[in-house]
C-alpha cells in the first residue's frame, strides 16, 4: 500500500473507529426514577380554591427524598408523579410516599403507604384520611408566627425525658420566620435546614448537620429523628410539642432564652 493511499483511508478508518466505540455512561438524567400514583378520600368534599396537594417519597428516617407539588389540584383522585434520584437512597426498600391535601396552610387530609424504590413500579394509591381537631395552638399558647421567638431545648423525645450528663451539650433549634429557615444544634453537631409552618402545620425540610464524633449520639439521633418526621406541632404556655401527621407525640420542647 502506497503512502497516498494510506493517507487516504486515514479518514475513512477514524470515523469506523469513533462509530464503534462502545456509549459512554448514562446521562444523570436516565438515572432517575418515578413513582406514579394516585391520591384520594372517601369523604364527599369539595375543595376551595387555593388548596395545596403535595406527594413525598421519604426515606426510612423520614426524609424527603423528592416530592410533587400542585396548587388548585381540582377534586380527588389526585395523580401525581415524583421523580428522584435512587442514590439518594439507603435502603430502598423502606420508603414511604406519603400525600397530602391543606387548605390556607391547614392540613385536611393526609396518608401513606410503604414504597419499595427500586425503581419504576406499577402505580399506587393512597387513601388519606380526614385530620380532626384544632388546627392551631390551644390552652393560650401562641400563635405559629411567634415559633420563632425563641429557642427551644427538648425536654422529652418520644417516651423519653432528656438528661444530659456533666460533658454533654444541651439540643436546641431556632426558627426564623422572615427567611423560613431552621438552626441549632443535636448536643454535638450544628443543625441547619428549611422548614414551613401553618395553622398548626410544622414541616422541617432539607436537614443536614456536621459531621463530628462524640462520646455519646443517642440523643441527637433521637432529636434528628424527631425533626424529620414532624408535621403538625401544638404549643401550650412555655412547651411545643411536636407531632407526626396523625397527631402522635414526636417531642417536646421548652422555652428559652436565644442567649
Amino acid at each position: 500500500m502506497t503512502a497516498r493511499v494510506f493517507r487516504s483511508l486515514v479518514p475513512a478508518l477514524f470515523l469506523v473507529a469513533v462509530l464503534a466505540w462502545p456509549p459512554g455512561p448514562a446521562s444523570a438524567s436516565s438515572t432517575r426514577a418515578t413513582v406514579l400514583g394516585s391520591a384520594t378520600y372517601r369523604e364527599r368534599m369539595a375543595l376551595a380554591p387555593g388548596a395545596v396537594f403535595e406527594a413525598t417519597l421519604e426515606d426510612a428516617h423520614a426524609k424527603v427524598i423528592a416530592r410533587f407539588h400542585k396548587k388548585n389540584p381540582g377534586q380527588a383522585p389526585f395523580a401525581f408523579e415524583i421523580s428522584y434520584d435512587p442514590k439518594h437512597i439507603d435502603a430502598p426498600k423502606r420508603c414511604v410516599v406519603r400525600a397530602s391535601v391543606s387548605e390556607k396552610g391547614r392540613l385536611l387530609f393526609t396518608g401513606s403507604r410503604p414504597y419499595a424504590a427500586t425503581g419504576r413500579g406499577r402505580k399506587i394509591t393512597v387513601l388519606m384520611r380526614r385530620m380532626a381537631g384544632k388546627p392551631n395552638h390551644e390552652g393560650g399558647g401562641r400563635t405559629e408566627t411567634e415559633l420563632g421567638s425563641t429557642r427551644w431545648h427538648p425536654i422529652r423525645i418520644g417516651d423519653r425525658a432528656v438528661t444530659l450528663t456533666a460533658h454533654e451539650r444541651q439540643p436546641w433549634i431556632e426558627l426564623d420566620p422572615r427567611s423560613q429557615r431552621v438552626t441549632g444544634s443535636g448536643g454535638c453537631n450544628r443543625i441547619s435546614g428549611d422548614y414551613e409552618s401553618g395553622l398548626g402545620i410544622l414541616r422541617f425540610r432539607d436537614l443536614t448537620t456536621t459531621q463530628m464524633a462524640c462520646a455519646s449520639m443517642d440523643t441527637e439521633t433521637a432529636f434528628l429523628r424527631a425533626l424529620n418526621q414532624t408535621r403538625r406541632y401544638r404549643i401550650i404556655g412555655r412547651t411545643l410539642q411536636l407531632m407526626d401527621d396523625l397527631g402522635r407525640p414526636l417531642a417536646q420542647l421548652e422555652e428559652g432564652s436565644l442567649r
